[in-house]
């Protein structure tokens, strides 16, 4: 879902329940919001694509909390 111009919420569907990550990205960098849990690689990586912005330019990652909805995915 597109916020606004270089901001936009993806979502990652669960098993249990869907996230909403949030990429930010301009000419320099993609950063993104909470890293979803362990296992869900590909699904970042196919909403990436569909918002135009491909997984090998995230630079940045944001984590809000430790839970780990958020942080999951990070090793990956």
């Amino acid at each position: 879902m597109k916020i606004a111009a270089g901001v936009e919420a993806i979502e990652i569907r669960g098993s249990q329940f869907s996230i909403f990550p949030t990429l930010i990205w301009d000419e320099n960098d993609v950063i993104l919001v909470d890293a979803g849990c362990h296992g869900q690689l590909q699904e970042f990586q196919a909403e990436m694509n569909k918002a135009g912005i491909p997984l090998h330019s995230l630079n940045k990652i944001i984590i809000t909390h430790q839970d780990y909805d958020h942080i999951g995915c990070i090793k990956e």
